[in-house]
């Protein structure tokens, strides 16, 4: 079995599509969407999934386009589709659509959706399609977990700072180029990983006993087959799902490889106190750093 089937073999089930069809904008994203959704326009919602992001923006006033690889997905959000004028979706690899260029105003890859596409090659052709459909003034918007903080790691190290490292990196498929010549990540990334404390090292976690208990290597799971695997690819043992988890450098170059130029990282903290400054203080000693928040435009 391929990494692709085994992805679409666990969205296709019963259970997960009744949990995505009932599924709504998360908090976090209802109050970034207020500060950079600043305009009526079109929407790309890529790996839209059953319409959890795309009906509620298309109540806001917006024409969107969601598009997903997953049948059953797809299915169910056509079926709610029919309520909604400004809504429409497609059943493709977003590889072989073709966009007009200039196209969208806004781009969504939520829900750390590019974590679950294998390959370097494909994810940067994805990314360098998105950039010829959106417009020169339009804004992409995608999350992701970071590999620095995977998941719901525990609060001692989300007191980390710039001196230590959580990354999960213990694929032993040669070590990735994160950093450059001086041991730095790209200069434009620098104040944001200072910001949200990401750390500057590069080499080998001292997280691994929280990658142990949770995650297996891409060849450690029988009859699932990466032909390209990569450092960082894992299977979370609670459900054999993929994750390729990226390190913060890992998502700058790719996504400025391909035409786009950085212009903010949030994290999961930093949004929820946005519009309650009181909340700042408790977020920081409650809220997991587990999501972060990237946003691009064309250069």
């Amino acid at each position: 079995m391929q990494v692709l089937e085994s992805i679409e073999k666990f969205y296709s089930s019963e259970k997960i599509v009744k949990f995505y069809s009932e599924q709504s904008l998360f908090p976090l994203e209802e109050i970034l969407f207020k500060k950079y959704l600043t305009r009526k326009g079109t929407i790309l919602d890529l790996c839209c999934g059953a319409g959890r992001a795309s009906f509620p923006l298309s109540e806001m006033g917006f024409e969107v386009i969601g598009i997903d690889i997953n049948e059953k997905l797809i299915k169910a959000a056509r079926e709610k589709a029919v309520n909604y004028s400004n809504t429409s979706f497609i059943l493709s690899d977003v590889e072989k659509v073709d966009f007009p260029e200039n196209y969208f105003d806004y781009i969504l890859v939520l829900h750390n959706s590019l974590e679950f596409i294998p390959g370097k090659k494909k994810r940067n052709n994805i990314i360098r399609k998105l950039n010829l459909c959106l417009k020169k003034d339009g804004v992409l918007i995608t999350t992701f977990h970071s590999a620095y903080y995977p998941f719901h790691v525990a609060r001692k190290l989300l007191k980390s700072n710039i001196k230590r490292q959580v990354a999960a990196t213990t694929i032993r498929h040669g070590k990735p180029n994160w950093t450059d010549s001086e041991g730095r990540p790209p200069e434009g990334l620098r104040p944001w990983m200072a910001k949200i404390k990401w750390s500057y090292r590069s080499g080998e976690t001292n997280n691994k006993a929280f990658l142990k208990k949770n995650f297996l290597q891409c060849n450690s799971i029988r009859n699932i087959h990466n032909p390209e695997m990569e450092h960082n690819d894992f299977f979370y043992k609670k459900d054999s799902l993929f994750y390729h988890l990226f390190t913060p450098w890992e998502i700058y170059r790719a996504f400025t490889g391909c035409g786009f130029k950085l212009h903010a990282v949030h994290g999961s903290r930093e949004i929820l106190a946005w519009d309650n400054p009181v909340k700042k203080y408790f977020c920081k000693l409650l809220i997991p750093f587990d999501y972060t928040f990237w946003i691009f435009k064309k250069k």
